[in-house]
């Protein structure tokens, strides 16, 4: 739960994460470019994203590759 206001239904906030990720993705690889200079293991490292949803066809974990997918 996030304690705050919460906008527009679950499927509707869902459908618009999703469409976001690979964005969000590529820029925290862009972000943190010497974490993983120093790490070069960490680009294999697999990519889990729980949605956390009182409806259970939104609560789910889903594989969003791995960190390279996103440079």
């Amino acid at each position: 739960m996030s304690g705050g206001l919460i906008f527009g239904s679950a499927g509707w906030r869902y459908t618009i994460f999703r469409r976001e990720l690979p964005l969000v993705l590529e820029s925290f690889y862009f972000g943190d470019w010497r974490l993983f200079e120093m790490h070069p293991m960490l680009d294999r490292a697999a990519i889990l994203v729980h949605f956390h949803a009182t409806q259970s066809r939104y609560d789910r974990v889903e594989s969003w590759g791995v960190l390279t997918d996103y440079r």
